[in-house]
Protein backbone atom coordinates (compact mmCIF):
# COMPACT_ATOMS: atom_id res chain seq x y z
CA UNK A 1 0.00 0.00 0.00
CA UNK A 2 1.24 3.38 -0.83
CA UNK A 3 0.60 6.67 1.38
CA UNK A 4 2.76 9.46 2.11
CA UNK A 5 5.64 8.66 0.15
CA UNK A 6 5.63 5.00 1.71
CA UNK A 7 4.94 1.60 0.61
CA UNK A 8 4.08 -0.34 3.10
CA UNK A 9 4.35 -4.18 2.77
CA UNK A 10 4.99 -7.03 5.00
CA UNK A 11 6.69 -10.72 5.52
CA UNK A 12 4.70 -13.24 4.07
CA UNK A 13 6.95 -16.12 3.97
CA UNK A 14 10.02 -17.36 6.02
CA UNK A 15 12.40 -19.61 4.62
CA UNK A 16 14.78 -22.36 6.94
CA UNK A 17 17.66 -20.06 6.98
CA UNK A 18 15.16 -17.53 8.67
CA UNK A 19 15.02 -15.11 5.19
CA UNK A 20 11.84 -13.21 5.77
CA UNK A 21 10.17 -12.43 2.20
CA UNK A 22 8.23 -9.91 1.86
CA UNK A 23 5.28 -8.79 -0.73
CA UNK A 24 7.44 -6.31 -2.04
CA UNK A 25 8.39 -6.25 -5.83
CA UNK A 26 11.46 -5.15 -7.49
CA UNK A 27 9.21 -3.88 -9.88
CA UNK A 28 7.16 -1.50 -7.49
CA UNK A 29 10.74 -0.26 -6.35
CA UNK A 30 11.74 0.98 -9.73
CA UNK A 31 8.53 2.31 -10.81
CA UNK A 32 8.42 4.43 -7.76
CA UNK A 33 11.77 5.43 -7.35
CA UNK A 34 11.57 6.66 -11.12
CA UNK A 35 8.17 8.40 -9.89
CA UNK A 36 10.19 10.50 -7.24
CA UNK A 37 14.06 10.95 -6.96
CA UNK A 38 15.28 7.44 -6.90
CA UNK A 39 16.13 7.70 -3.32
CA UNK A 40 14.61 5.43 -0.43
CA UNK A 41 15.23 3.69 2.37
CA UNK A 42 13.62 0.32 4.01
CA UNK A 43 12.61 -0.04 7.26
CA UNK A 44 11.65 -2.67 9.18
CA UNK A 45 11.35 -3.47 13.32
CA UNK A 46 12.66 0.24 13.76
CA UNK A 47 15.80 -0.18 11.80
CA UNK A 48 17.39 0.98 8.39
CA UNK A 49 18.42 -1.89 6.20
CA UNK A 50 20.62 -1.59 3.73
CA UNK A 51 20.17 -2.83 0.31
CA UNK A 52 22.74 -5.37 -1.00
CA UNK A 53 23.32 -7.25 -4.45
CA UNK A 54 23.80 -10.43 -2.87
CA UNK A 55 23.70 -12.15 0.66
CA UNK A 56 27.55 -11.85 1.82
CA UNK A 57 27.75 -8.26 0.82
CA UNK A 58 26.14 -7.71 4.13
CA UNK A 59 28.99 -8.74 6.13
CA UNK A 60 27.87 -7.10 9.08
CA UNK A 61 25.30 -9.28 12.16
CA UNK A 62 22.68 -6.25 11.02
CA UNK A 63 19.53 -6.85 9.27
CA UNK A 64 19.97 -5.75 5.45
CA UNK A 65 17.61 -6.59 2.68
CA UNK A 66 18.18 -7.97 -1.49
CA UNK A 67 16.17 -8.15 -4.12
CA UNK A 68 15.62 -11.91 -4.48
CA UNK A 69 15.50 -14.50 -7.55
CA UNK A 70 11.60 -14.40 -7.60
CA UNK A 71 11.67 -10.40 -7.73
CA UNK A 72 10.70 -9.62 -3.92
CA UNK A 73 12.54 -7.64 -0.95
CA UNK A 74 13.97 -10.13 1.37
CA UNK A 75 15.15 -9.65 4.74
CA UNK A 76 18.07 -11.22 6.18
CA UNK A 77 21.52 -11.59 8.30
CA UNK A 78 24.12 -13.10 6.39
CA UNK A 79 24.84 -16.76 8.19
CA UNK A 80 22.17 -15.89 10.36
CA UNK A 81 18.39 -15.74 11.38
CA UNK A 82 16.58 -12.93 10.70
CA UNK A 83 13.61 -14.23 11.71
CA UNK A 84 15.54 -15.35 15.28
CA UNK A 85 17.70 -12.22 15.72
CA UNK A 86 14.76 -9.80 15.24
CA UNK A 87 11.57 -11.52 16.12
CA UNK A 88 10.32 -11.32 12.81
CA UNK A 89 7.30 -12.97 11.70
CA UNK A 90 4.67 -13.74 9.10
CA UNK A 91 2.85 -10.49 8.93
CA UNK A 92 5.37 -8.01 9.92
CA UNK A 93 5.57 -4.98 7.94
CA UNK A 94 8.44 -3.56 5.99
CA UNK A 95 8.14 -0.30 4.44
CA UNK A 96 10.16 1.23 1.46
CA UNK A 97 10.29 5.44 2.36
CA UNK A 98 10.86 7.03 -0.94
CA UNK A 99 12.35 10.84 -1.05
Amino acid sequence: MLSDNKLTGAIVSIDNFGNCISNIKADDLVQLSNDKTGYFKIICSGNQLSLVNYYAENESSSLAALINSFGQLELFIYKESARDQYGLKSRHSATVKFY
